[in-house]
This record gives structure tokens, C-alpha cells and sequence, in this order.
């Protein structure tokens, strides 16, 4: 399977009102791109990770880490990340017939995280590095 950047991304969606410019991305160096930048790709972590066990993000750049937990029609879910012993608390959206407790927190290089979840199990875990 092939992995899709950012980038590639950006020029497929690049075109007349986009206000996206492909040709602004191109050719900047990966490490003033950031999170999402060259290089960066989704993993699936959801069978390689555990709530309550705590991790080290060693890839040597900042990594986007999505938790999510689908618990039906009304979502009772709490979900907060520890990073490096701070609490993140996760958003949870029960406006529709299908709502998505979760969010997205970003882990700097060389922090410890942890996903503490109440109520619920993580569904999906996934980490863009």
C-alpha cells in the first residue's frame, strides 16, 4: 500500500478557489513544514497501544496522536491524554446519530503520553508520524 503525504494531498485538492497552493509546499525543507509536513504519514497504533500504558514519542519530530470511541446514540465517554503528566481532556460530539467521542492532541518530540479513557474503550488509535 502506498502512503499519501501532505503534499500529495495539497496538489490533489490544488485548483481555482482551493486556496491551496501545492507550489508554496513544494521544495519548503521537511522540518519548517510541521505536523502533517513531508514525511509524515497515519499509522494505525489501535493493536500496538493501550489506555492507561505510557508511551515516549521518540521519532525525533511532534506526532498528531487521534483517539476515538464510538458508544452509540449517546456519548458518555471521557477521554484526556497525559502529556508528560499534563491532562489534555478530549471533546466528545453528540449532535448527530453517529458521535464521535475523541479528538486529536500533539505530542513533541522526546514527551511521554498516556490515554486515560472513562466509560468506553479506544476504538481507534491512530498517530500521524
Amino acid at each position: 500500500m502506498s502512503q499519501i503525504t501532505v503534499l500529495d494531498m495539497v496538489k490533489a485538492h490544488d485548483g481555482a478557489g482551493s486556496g491551496l497552493d501545492a507550489d508554496l509546499v513544494q521544495g519548503v525543507p521537511k522540518n519548517l513544514l510541521g505536523i502533517g509536513g513531508d514525511g509524515y504519514s497515519w499509522h494505525d497504533e489501535t493493536s500496538n497501544r493501550s489506555a492507561g500504558t505510557t508511551y515516549t514519542n521518540t521519532t525525533g519530530k511532534p506526532i498528531m496522536v487521534n483517539i476515538f470511541s464510538n458508544q452509540g446514540n449517546n456519548c458518555t465517554v471521557s477521554i484526556e491524554v497525559f502529556i508528560d503528566g499534563v491532562s489534555v481532556p478530549l471533546a466528545a460530539d453528540n449532535s448527530s446519530d453517529y458521535p464521535q467521542c475523541g479528538g486529536n492532541v500533539i505530542v513533541p518530540a522526546g514527551s511521554t503520553y498516556k490515554v486515560a479513557i472513562y466509560n468506553a474503550s479506544v476504538n481507534k488509535w491512530l498517530e500521524l508520524k
